[in-house]
Protein backbone atom coordinates (compact mmCIF):
# COMPACT_ATOMS: atom_id res chain seq x y z
CA UNK A 1 0.00 0.00 0.00
CA UNK A 2 1.35 3.35 -0.70
CA UNK A 3 1.76 6.14 1.51
CA UNK A 4 0.02 9.44 1.53
CA UNK A 5 3.30 10.80 0.22
CA UNK A 6 4.51 8.22 -2.07
CA UNK A 7 0.72 8.42 -3.47
CA UNK A 8 1.33 12.26 -4.58
CA UNK A 9 4.50 11.90 -5.59
CA UNK A 10 3.36 9.12 -8.25
CA UNK A 11 0.46 11.13 -8.76
CA UNK A 12 2.53 14.47 -9.65
CA UNK A 13 5.30 12.74 -11.66
CA UNK A 14 2.37 11.13 -13.97
CA UNK A 15 0.68 14.60 -14.22
CA UNK A 16 4.32 15.98 -15.30
CA UNK A 17 4.97 13.20 -17.50
CA UNK A 18 2.01 13.43 -19.38
CA UNK A 19 1.91 16.89 -19.22
CA UNK A 20 5.71 16.75 -21.02
CA UNK A 21 4.42 14.36 -23.17
CA UNK A 22 1.18 15.97 -24.49
CA UNK A 23 2.60 18.30 -27.18
CA UNK A 24 4.35 15.47 -29.08
CA UNK A 25 1.29 14.97 -30.39
CA UNK A 26 0.20 18.30 -31.54
CA UNK A 27 0.98 19.28 -35.29
CA UNK A 28 4.81 20.23 -35.97
CA UNK A 29 3.87 23.37 -37.07
CA UNK A 30 1.71 24.14 -34.01
CA UNK A 31 3.71 25.44 -31.10
CA UNK A 32 2.12 26.85 -27.65
CA UNK A 33 3.62 28.47 -24.85
CA UNK A 34 4.30 27.74 -22.13
CA UNK A 35 3.81 24.07 -23.87
CA UNK A 36 5.47 23.37 -26.64
CA UNK A 37 6.65 20.61 -29.16
CA UNK A 38 9.92 22.43 -29.76
CA UNK A 39 9.17 23.05 -33.65
CA UNK A 40 12.55 24.41 -34.20
CA UNK A 41 14.39 20.92 -33.34
CA UNK A 42 11.93 18.61 -34.76
CA UNK A 43 11.55 19.58 -37.93
CA UNK A 44 14.48 19.40 -40.38
CA UNK A 45 15.67 22.67 -42.06
CA UNK A 46 14.75 23.16 -45.52
CA UNK A 47 18.73 23.49 -46.43
CA UNK A 48 21.90 23.33 -44.22
CA UNK A 49 23.03 26.87 -45.73
CA UNK A 50 23.24 29.71 -43.54
CA UNK A 51 24.53 33.06 -45.19
CA UNK A 52 25.74 35.92 -43.29
CA UNK A 53 27.40 39.34 -43.74
CA UNK A 54 30.10 39.81 -41.71
CA UNK A 55 33.60 42.21 -41.17
CA UNK A 56 36.47 40.72 -41.55
CA UNK A 57 40.37 41.99 -41.29
CA UNK A 58 42.83 40.45 -44.17
CA UNK A 59 46.26 40.13 -42.85
CA UNK A 60 49.30 41.31 -44.29
CA UNK A 61 50.08 37.15 -45.33
CA UNK A 62 46.39 37.33 -47.23
CA UNK A 63 44.57 35.91 -44.16
CA UNK A 64 40.80 37.14 -43.62
CA UNK A 65 40.02 36.74 -39.69
CA UNK A 66 36.50 37.68 -38.69
CA UNK A 67 36.52 40.51 -36.96
CA UNK A 68 34.93 40.27 -33.08
CA UNK A 69 31.22 41.63 -32.69
CA UNK A 70 32.59 44.53 -30.48
CA UNK A 71 35.11 45.50 -32.97
CA UNK A 72 33.08 45.19 -36.04
CA UNK A 73 29.71 46.37 -34.57
CA UNK A 74 30.41 48.16 -31.34
CA UNK A 75 28.29 45.58 -29.38
CA UNK A 76 28.91 42.34 -27.73
CA UNK A 77 25.50 40.75 -28.28
CA UNK A 78 26.48 38.25 -31.57
CA UNK A 79 22.75 38.72 -32.65
CA UNK A 80 22.52 42.53 -32.50
CA UNK A 81 25.89 42.85 -34.20
CA UNK A 82 24.45 40.85 -36.91
CA UNK A 83 21.57 43.12 -37.59
CA UNK A 84 23.95 45.88 -37.84
CA UNK A 85 26.93 44.91 -40.10
CA UNK A 86 23.19 44.04 -42.03
CA UNK A 87 21.62 47.47 -41.88
CA UNK A 88 25.02 49.04 -42.17
CA UNK A 89 25.27 48.03 -45.38
CA UNK A 90 22.37 48.67 -46.32
CA UNK A 91 22.66 52.51 -45.31
CA UNK A 92 25.77 52.51 -47.26
CA UNK A 93 28.57 50.10 -46.75
CA UNK A 94 31.71 52.34 -47.66
CA UNK A 95 31.02 54.91 -44.34
CA UNK A 96 29.78 51.31 -42.30
CA UNK A 97 33.46 50.28 -43.51
CA UNK A 98 34.95 53.00 -42.28
CA UNK A 99 33.40 53.44 -38.48
CA UNK A 100 34.37 49.48 -38.57
CA UNK A 101 38.20 50.45 -39.29
CA UNK A 102 38.50 53.12 -37.19
CA UNK A 103 37.05 50.59 -34.55
CA UNK A 104 39.86 48.40 -35.58
CA UNK A 105 42.52 50.85 -35.78
CA UNK A 106 41.65 51.47 -32.06
CA UNK A 107 41.53 47.90 -30.71
CA UNK A 108 45.25 47.16 -32.57
CA UNK A 109 44.12 44.90 -34.86
CA UNK A 110 46.44 46.17 -37.52
CA UNK A 111 49.67 45.21 -34.55
CA UNK A 112 48.16 42.69 -33.07
CA UNK A 113 47.49 40.29 -35.90
CA UNK A 114 48.90 42.67 -38.63
CA UNK A 115 45.68 43.34 -40.23
CA UNK A 116 45.85 45.78 -43.29
CA UNK A 117 42.15 46.15 -44.51
CA UNK A 118 38.48 45.35 -43.69
CA UNK A 119 35.90 44.04 -45.61
CA UNK A 120 32.33 43.91 -45.31
CA UNK A 121 30.77 41.23 -46.67
CA UNK A 122 27.96 38.62 -47.39
CA UNK A 123 28.92 34.99 -47.64
CA UNK A 124 27.08 31.71 -47.81
CA UNK A 125 28.39 28.10 -45.99
CA UNK A 126 27.11 24.81 -45.79
CA UNK A 127 26.93 24.73 -41.93
CA UNK A 128 27.13 20.82 -41.74
CA UNK A 129 30.22 20.76 -44.06
CA UNK A 130 31.78 23.51 -42.48
CA UNK A 131 31.51 21.79 -38.73
CA UNK A 132 32.77 18.22 -40.25
CA UNK A 133 35.65 19.67 -42.40
CA UNK A 134 38.90 19.94 -41.12
CA UNK A 135 40.71 23.86 -40.85
CA UNK A 136 42.08 24.32 -44.84
CA UNK A 137 38.90 22.33 -45.67
CA UNK A 138 37.09 24.14 -48.98
CA UNK A 139 34.37 24.08 -46.93
CA UNK A 140 34.97 26.70 -44.62
CA UNK A 141 35.64 28.76 -46.98
CA UNK A 142 32.20 28.82 -48.16
CA UNK A 143 31.06 30.27 -51.46
CA UNK A 144 29.44 33.18 -52.70
CA UNK A 145 31.34 35.53 -51.23
CA UNK A 146 30.79 39.02 -52.02
CA UNK A 147 32.42 41.96 -50.74
CA UNK A 148 30.19 45.08 -50.01
CA UNK A 149 33.15 47.51 -49.33
CA UNK A 150 36.84 47.22 -48.54
CA UNK A 151 39.07 49.91 -47.01
CA UNK A 152 42.73 50.20 -45.14
CA UNK A 153 43.29 50.48 -41.61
Amino acid sequence: MLGGARLAALVFSVGFLAIAIYPAQWDANDDSFPLSNYPMFSQGRPSPDIVLTHAVALTDSGERVPIEPMVSAGNREVLQSMRTIELGVRSGADAFCQEVAARAREAGLNASIGAESVEIVTQRWDAVAYFAADDGDAAREGTDRRVHARCDL
